[in-house]
């Protein structure tokens, strides 16, 4: 009889430590069979957003154990002027409202996590100086039609109409008097620039002299004799 009670002990007490391997004997039981929450744990207990960059992050808690009776983790903001929380279950989005710092915190049961969330401000960008205008003049070089002076656009001048002159071939424009440094019209300026045209007379080849030639007089035996002349540009 004694060895078949110590048999059961054995029995007993085996099944009761696969209880609470099985169940969780650590687990707390109010008495009323449900179980207690022990923890709660965030993915994340320190965040950082940015408004117009990365707005927005999702928290996810890990409520133990498995089997507690209820598992519901209520989401708070601790200053939703700078960040909210929208909770889905044990998930929850958390939104840049305005620069600053708020807590999240997570609660099941009696138990909470929290995690601190810094809200950056947008990148200030500091828009591009607007470019300085200058004046570019034309010196025509003693040749053509005058061009007006204009004023540059975004620092650039267009190119005008090539000019002409009789005798003359024009050449382009110069930034020197000498035309010897092309200017090039996609340059950006920065500062009042005098442009020179450059011409280039036209060879002009004189016609030919006329030949000359000797005429004479042949009298036929009769008067007298008409020296012979040259002719002058081809006449006599």
């Amino acid at each position: 009889m004694k060895k078949k009670k110590a048999f059961l002990a054995v029995i007993m007490a085996c099944l009761l430590v696969f209880a609470c391997a099985f169940f969780g004997c650590n687990k707390k039981d109010d008495g009323n069979g449900t179980v207690d929450v022990t923890s709660i744990t965030l993915n994340q207990t320190n965040i950082e957003l940015q408004i117009g960059g990365t707005e927005t992050f999702v928290l996810e808690a890990t409520v133990s154990p498995n089997n507690a009776t209820n598992k519901t983790v209520i989401w708070v903001s601790s200053t939703p002027s700078v960040a909210t929380v929208s909770a889905d279950g044990t998930s929850a989005e958390v939104r840049a409202v305005k620069a600053g710092t708020a807590t999240i915190t997570a609660k099941a049961g009696e138990k909470t996590a929290t995690c601190t969330v810094t809200v950056k401000a947008a990148n200030s960008v500091t828009p591009p100086p607007a470019p300085q205008e200058y004046t570019v003049t034309f010196n025509m070089n003693g040749h053509g039609t005058q061009i007006a002076s204009v004023q540059t656009v975004n620092g650039v001048v267009a190119q005008p109409t090539a000019p002409v002159a009789d005798g003359y071939t024009f050449g382009g424009w110069y930034t020197d008097a000498a035309c010897t440094i092309a200017y090039n019209f996609e340059t950006v300026l920065t500062a009042n620039t005098t442009l020179y045209a450059k011409w280039t007379a036209n060879s002009v080849t004189p016609p030919p002299a006329p030949q000359e030639y000797t005429v004479t007089f042949n009298m036929n035996g009769h008067g007298t004799q008409i020296a012979s002349v040259q002719t002058e540009n081809g006449v006599v």
